[in-house]
C-alpha cells in the first residue's frame, strides 16, 4: 500500500491544482468542491481497478494497442496546431518558436519575446534542442516527442512490461491532469523535465561506456534548459555517479563531459550579450514575494539544502543495481521540488504578491510528478501485480467453496 498511496498523492498535487485553475478560468468556481471530489473519487478507482486492467489486457493483446492507438490520437488532436501558438493564452511555445527563429538567423535568441509580450526564459541549450522542431514546424508536438521517450525508457530500463508502460502513459498523461494541460496548451515545460528524466534514467542503465559518455554530455545540454535542473538535479546525479562507479576517476570523466555540454551551449550565447541574458533575470525574480530584503534566496536555498543532504544519502547508501538507483535519483528530485514549492506556496499566503503561486503550483506540480514517478512506479506495480494475484486466490476459493 505504501506506493499505492504515495502515487495517489503525487497525482492530486499535481492534479487538483489543474483542476482549480481550469475551472476559475472559466468562472466555474461554484462547482470546484464537487469536481475535487469527483476527480479525487475517479482517481482512487481507477488505481484500485488497475490489477483488474492488467488481467483484462494479458488476456485481450489487442485492446493494448487500441488503448495506444487512441491515446496517440487524443494527444494529437488537444495540441494546438502550429500556427496557434501565437494566439493562445499561453505563451511558452511561442517564445520557444521565436527564440529559435533568432538563432537560425545568426541573432541573440534572447532578443525575441512571446506573443504576450514576456521575455524568453529557457537557458540556450534547451532552445538549441528545439531548433530540429521548429525548422519542421512541429513546436506543439515536442511534448509528445518526449513523453514518447519517456514511455520508451521507462519499459526498456524499469523493468516493466508492456501493458504496465501503456496503463502508466494513460494515467500520467490523461488521469494525472498537468500533462494534459500541458499537452493542450503546448507548453515545453513538461517536456523539459520529461527529457532530464529520459536521459537520467538511461544515463544509469546502458551498460556502454562510450554511449554512457555520450549521455552524459546529452545531459548537460539539457540541464541548460531552466536553472533549476541544473541546482536540484545535478547534485543528486554526481553523487549517483560516483556510487555507481567501481573506478573512482570513470565519475570525475562523466561529470567533466557533463559540464562541458552545459557550459559549451550556455557560455557562448551568455558572453553574446550578458546584460541582456533573460534567464538569469527570470530566475532571480522567481521566488521574490516581498516579504522581508532577500526572500528570493530563502526558499531556494531550503530546497537546495534538502539535495545536498539526499544527494549525501545517495552517496553513503545509495543502491547498487541500475533500477533501483534510478528510482532513488528521480526520486530525490521529486521531493527537491515538493519542498521547493510546498515552502514556496505556504510562505505565499503571507505576502503581497501570492497571486504568483496558482502558476507555479501548476509548474512544480508537474515536475514533482514526472520525477516522483519515476521513483514510484516500478513498486506501485509490484504491489498491483501482487495485490491482483491475491484477488485470483480469493476468486478460486470462492469457486472451491460454491
Amino acid at each position: 500500500m505504501k506506493y499505492s498511496l504515495l502515487l495517489l498523492g503525487v497525482i492530486l498535487y499535481s492534479g487538483i491544482p489543474t483542476l482549480i485553475r481550469e475551472l476559475l478560468a472559466r468562472s466555474l468556481d461554484k462547482y470546484l468542491p464537487i469536481a475535487i471530489l469527483a476527480y479525487i473519487l475517479a482517481t482512487i478507482v481507477f488505481l484500485v481497478c488497475l490489477p483488474l486492467l492488467y488481467r483484462i489486457l494479458s488476456k485481450w493483446k489487442v485492446l493494448t494497442f487500441l488503448i495506444i492507438a487512441g491515446l496517440g490520437a487524443l494527444l494529437l488532436v488537444v495540441a494546438p496546431p502550429s500556427d496557434r501558438i501565437f494566439s493562445i493564452g499561453v505563451d511558452r511555445a511561442s517564445a520557444l518558436a521565436n527564440a529559435t527563429y533568432h538563432l537560425l538567423d545568426f541573432e541573440f535568441p534572447y532578443a525575441a519575446i512571446s506573443h504576450l509580450d514576456n521575455p524568453i526564459t529557457p537557458f540556450p541549450g534547451w532552445i538549441a534542442l528545439a531548433v530540429p522542431f521548429s525548422v519542421l514546424n512541429l513546436i506543439p508536438y515536442i511534448n509528445h516527442f518526449w513523453l514518447l521517450l519517456f514511455a520508451v525508457a521507462i519499459y526498456r530500463w524499469l523493468g516493466r512490461g508492456f501493458h504496465e508502460t501503456t496503463i502508466s502513459m494513460v494515467l500520467f498523461s490523461v488521469v494525472a491532469g498537468a500533462p494534459f494541460q500541458h499537452i493542450r496548451t503546448a507548453s515545453d515545460y513538461l517536456a523539459n523535465n520529461l527529457a532530464v528524466a529520459t536521459v537520467i534514467i538511461a544515463v544509469f542503465s546502458v551498460k556502454n561506456k562510450n554511449l554512457r559518455l555520450v549521455l552524459f554530455f546529452l545531459l548537460g545540454v539539457i540541464c541548460s534548459s531552466r536553472s533549476i535542473f541544473l541546482i536540484y538535479a545535478m547534485p543528486l546525479v554526481a553523487a549517483a555517479a560516483v556510487c555507481n562507479s567501481h573506478n573512482r576517476l570513470r565519475p570525475l570523466i562523466e561529470l567533466s563531459i557533463c559540464a562541458f555540454g552545459f557550459l559549451l551551449t550556455t557560455l557562448p550565447i551568455y558572453f553574446w550579450d550578458p546584460a541582456n541574458f533573460t534567464p538569469l533575470v527570470a530566475g532571480s525574480k522567481m521566488f521574490g514575494l516581498g516579504l522581508f530584503e532577500g526572500d528570493k534566496l530563502l526558499i531556494p536555498g531550503l530546497a537546495f539544502a534538502v539535495t545536498i543532504l539526499l544527494s549525501y544519502l545517495i552517496l553513503v547508501r545509495g543502491a547498487k543495481q541500475p533500477e533501483q538507483l534510478v528510482q532513488q535519483v528521480c526520486g530525490s528530485i521529486g521531493i527537491a521540488f515538493f519542498v521547493l514549492f510546498t515552502v514556496f506556496a505556504i510562505a505565499s499566503f503571507f505576502a503581497p504578491e501570492a497571486e504568483k503561486t496558482t502558476r507555479y503550483f501548476y509548474d512544480f506540480g508537474v515536475s514533482v510528478l514526472v520525477f516522483a514517478w519515476v521513483g514510484l512506479w516500478p513498486g506501485f506495480t509490484a504491489e498491483s501485480k501482487a495485490g491482483g494475484k491475491r484477488l485470483d486466490d480469493m476468486w478460486r476459493r470462492l469457486r472451491a467453496r460454491a
